[in-house]
């Protein structure tokens, strides 16, 4: 029942609420402050443009290398300069290799003397026509110029053994 009686009561002052607010008429503030405006409407169209701007600046590499080379030559070609971006694998001179190539050539025949001589001496020992000082020494000249042939090879990128 008192539930009840809570409704009703609740119900009571809010229709009497609203009875007491639809009665009041505006107030003359209330009235001078509706008055109208006129608007002006205008279509705006997209228009493209560009904004440029310059500076001056300096440049600076992130990363810069010193090349130097290794071994004496004429070059042949270069196909970068100063500044031009390189990718690895990238080939940045090319040498004339004719020199090279003589010297390998050279030295391939100082080996193979090298070799021959060695050879000769140890058919003459048993003969006792060589010394074993003229053996060793054969024996080092030949070792020289074969360590001198590999340092080469692993140099130019062959394989090492």
């Amino acid at each position: 029942m008192n539930m009840q009686y809570l409704r009703l009561s609740i119900a009571t002052l809010l229709a009497g609420l609203l009875v007491s607010g639809c009665d009041q008429s505006p107030s003359p503030s209330a009235q001078r402050k509706s008055h109208s405006q006129r608007v002006a409407i205008e279509i705006i169209k997209p228009v493209s443009t560009t904004i440029e701007r310059r500076f001056n600046a300096l440049i600076i590499a992130p990363n810069t290398i010193n090349i130097s080379n290794q071994i004496a030559g004429t070059i042949i070609t270069m196909p970068f300069r100063a500044g031009s971006p390189v990718s690895k694998g990238d080939i940045l001179v090319e040498l004339d290799s004719s020199l090279t190539k003589a010297e390998h050539l050279k030295s391939l025949a100082s080996l193979e003397k090298a070799n021959q001589d060695l050879q000769r001496i140890k058919k003459l020992i048993p003969q006792q026509l060589a010394s074993a000082e003229q053996l060793s020494a054969a024996n080092t000249e030949n070792g020289i110029y074969h360590d001198r042939d590999r340092a080469r090879e692993i140099k130019e990128g062959a394989d090492p053994r």
